[in-house]
């Protein structure tokens, strides 16, 4: 299975999670299914948060997942999934940027924010029966004036002094993706294991929870 086969993009939107939402209540969306947009007006991020973005500068998706028979107990192995690929993406673009994962829902490069994840997960007879994962990578942004409610936030441009292609960047981080939904699929304590390098505070937890 392939993230992305099915790609919807879209020049604005309000929010992609909401998008993915609607879809998932309209329709059955096959697993892996993107979407991705430009823009946002209402993008969210963790709590009462907005996810701030200009247009054209970032990248800014959601994913519909299906997973087979993942349980309730295991729903922290999605925030690994979006965490670690993140982070794989960029220590494989930025070889001298060296990113650490906030847990749950930050990916932070020199203690500046450079991206977040936020989850929505539907449960039936305690299994995670889909999911949509929420994204919003900082990449070729330059003004941050307008964040607000969080520590300071970067971008890949900002850090590394290459501006870069978005095209390529997305198609590069939906590979980093289907390759570690793939270890979900097989056994979530995997993730878990390749993230524990990259994790910022919290490592107690994440083995905890690893060894249910």
């Amino acid at each position: 299975m392939k993230i992305g086969k099915v790609l919807i993009q879209f020049s604005s939107i309000d929010s992609t999670n909401d998008y993915a939402t609607y879809l998932l209540a309209k329709s059955e969306p096959i697993d892996g299914t993107v979407i991705s947009t430009d823009f946002q007006s209402a993008g969210r991020g963790q709590g009462v948060n907005k996810w701030q973005s200009q247009a054209e500068k970032n990248l800014l998706l959601s994913v519909i997942l299906r997973p087979e028979n993942l349980a309730v107990s295991n729903s922290f192995s999605l925030n690994l999934l979006g965490a670690l690929s993140v982070a794989s993406l960029i220590k494989k673009n930025y070889p001298d940027l060296h990113p650490l994962i906030k847990w749950p829902n930050d990916i932070l490069v020199k203690d500046k924010k450079i991206a977040g994840i936020l989850i929505r997960n539907q449960i039936q007879s305690k299994k995670i029966v889909s999911s949509v994962c929420g994204f919003g990578i900082n990449v070729n942004q330059l003004d941050f004036s307008t964040i607000e409610n969080g520590r300071p936030a970067s971008s890949l441009y900002m850090l590394s002094g290459r501006k870069n292609e978005l095209n390529e960047l997305l198609s590069d981080f939906l590979l980093e993706l289907t390759t570690n939904y793939k270890f979900l699929q097989l056994n979530p304590n995997m993730l878990a294991d390749l993230a524990l390098p990259l994790m910022m505070g919290n490592r107690e937890m994440i083995q905890i929870q690893n060894k249910k």
